[in-house]
C-alpha cells in the first residue's frame, strides 16, 4: 500500500495527520477507513472547526446547518457519504448514508 511510502517521504506528527492527509488528497482512500471513523467515539464532542481541519472544507452542507456530509464514493448506482450531526457546533453523531441513484 502507499502508506509506508508516504510515511517515509513526508513528515507526519501522528497517525491522525496521515489519515487527514489521505482523506483530503486521495479521495479514493476514504472508503478504506470510513467504517473505523463511524465506529470511533473520538469525533463525538469535537467542534466544527476541528472537523473542518481534519476533513477539509470540501463538504456538502445540507439545508440543515447542523449536518455536514462528506462524499466517500459512488459504487453500484449508490453514492456513499460520511455524515456529521452537530448541536451547538459540537458533533453529536457520526454515520454514513447511502443514496440510491436509481436505475
Amino acid at each position: 500500500m502507499m502508506l509506508p511510502l508516504l510515511t517515509k517521504t513526508l513528515k507526519f506528527k501522528s497517525d491522525h495527520d496521515i489519515r487527514s492527509f489521505l482523506w483530503k488528497k486521495f479521495p479514493a482512500s476514504r472508503k478504506y477507513f470510513v467504517h473505523k471513523l463511524v465506529k470511533s467515539t473520538e469525533w463525538t464532542g469535537k467542534h466544527k472547526s476541528e472537523i473542518e481541519s481534519f476533513f477539509g472544507s470540501q463538504r456538502s452542507v445540507s439545508d440543515f446547518t447542523d449536518r455536514w456530509s462528506y462524499y466517500i464514493e459512488t459504487r453500484n448506482k449508490k453514492r456513499y457519504y460520511l455524515i456529521f450531526d452537530f448541536e451547538k457546533d459540537l458533533v453529536t453523531s457520526v454515520r454514513y448514508k447511502v443514496k440510491d441513484l436509481g436505475n
